[in-house]
């Protein structure tokens, strides 16, 4: 088969799933919901909450296109923080067209869109027809991800995953949150996906082995401190506990604001330290400043996003990561531990998602009894992860 036919073939493979997909979501499941109730009609009082063949579909079409919307929005800073991630610590300039790292020609913009784009093309340039690199689709694809999984997880549920529950218990999903814009939750998943964003792209660029730009690192710090001044319901827990976020809650002043993030900034820059010097420097001998420096660079900015309380409880679960890790790939030449800033981007995920559960565990960061134990766990699974890493320093990995 000729490499033009396999491009259709494959172009029609990816629409039709796609059809089929949505043509199921639309129209399928409706349909059998509406059977379902002819035959098993609900109780008395719930006939007036039902809703109607046409009103599922409509409702439903409203969320395939809201969820397509947060997905290709997320996908698009991922396309921006891929570029990121290359040019800036390279000394290349943002803004300009993309271009074919072979043959330099430009990309047209059909063939530039997340995801589709790459797709479309059979991972190969229009022009030379040379292997574009797969990370470009993965990123995009991660970021999509991200993007929708946070906005169901916090926006849509009205911040069910933050401390004390949901500031909007009655009013939740697309119609109420989005539509009926609540605007202080908007603001939160904006600041948490800003967060995200930022740690993956250093993520990116440590994969790359590649220096963080001192540029990059001031321009993310001084917007996480400038959000909070401007917009002070962007932390759901101040450095003191309190939470004022929720209706009735007093808004903070501005020395609580700024104390919060700065505590938070310094509580985090001094565990992403300890980690950084701790971790392993696996193949290649990086010098130890680099990963003291980047680690204390994403937590400081985990915390001055999220707070000291979750930064302690990030910096917990990247060190319990990173220790396992590390001791699962010290007796393997061919296996290397992730990089700690992958470690961090991976625990601030998962401390967003589950913040609520998290707070709630006792002797954890967060929760009434974990500021007197915190210490002792972030010492031990540091002191197990140098442990490793010495282990791994004494047996470097072949090239």
């Amino acid at each position: 088969m000729s490499r033009r036919k396999r491009k259709t073939w494959f172009r029609l493979l990816i629409g039709g799933v796609l059809l089929a997909v949505l043509s199921g979501y639309l129209v399928v499941l409706p349909a059998a919901r509406a059977v379902w109730d002819w035959y098993q009609p609900p109780p008395g009082s719930q006939l007036v909450e039902a809703m109607s063949m046409a009103e599922q579909v409509r409702l439903r079409s409203v969320e395939a296109f809201t969820t397509v919307w947060f997905f290709a929005f997320g996908a698009c800073w991922g396309s921006f923080l891929n570029v990121v991630a290359w040019r800036l610590p390279r000394g290349g300039k943002l803004l300009g067209s993309s271009c074919c790292p072979y043959c330099r020609v430009k990309i047209r913009w059909r063939d530039n869109m997340p995801v589709l784009g790459w797709l479309l093309l059979g991972g190969r340039c229009r022009t030379c027809h040379l292997p574009i690199s797969p990370r470009y689709l993965l990123v995009e694809l991660l970021a999509g991800t991200l993007f929708v999984t946070l906005a169901f997880v916090e926006l849509l549920s009205g911040g069910a995953n933050l401390p004390g529950g949901s500031r909007y218990p009655h009013y939740h999903g697309f119609v109420w949150i989005v539509f009926y814009t609540k605007w202080d939750m908007v603001r939160l998943y904006a600041y948490h996906s800003f967060l995200l964003g930022v740690l993956l792209t250093v993520a990116l660029m440590r994969w790359d082995r590649l220096r963080i730009p001192p540029r990059f690192v001031a321009f993310c710090l001084a917007l996480g401190l400038l959000i909070p001044a401007l917009w002070p319901d962007v932390h759901p827990v101040l450095w003191n506990g309190v939470r004022p976020g929720w209706p009735g809650a007093a808004s903070p002043g501005a020395w609580s604001r700024f104390d919060t993030s700065l505590i938070g900034l310094l509580a985090g820059a001094a565990c992403g330290a300890a980690l950084g010097w701790a971790a392993p420097r696996g193949r290649g001998g990086l010098p130890r400043r680099w990963p003291v420096g980047e680690a204390a660079f994403c937590l400081g900015l985990t915390g001055l996003v999220l707070g000291w309380q979750a930064a302690l409880s990030v910096g917990l679960l990247a060190a319990l990561a990173g220790t396992a890790t590390a001791l699962v790939a010290a007796g393997r030449q061919r296996v290397s531990s992730p990089p700690l800033t992958s470690l961090v981007l991976v625990a601030a995920l998962i401390q967003i998602l589950l913040w609520r559960w998290l707070s709630g565990i006792p002797f954890w960061p967060g929760h009434t009894a974990g500021a007197h134990s915190v210490i002792a766990g972030c010492a031990a699974a540091i002191g197990l992860l140098l442990c490793a890493g010495r282990r791994r320093d004494r047996n470097p990995a072949g090239p």
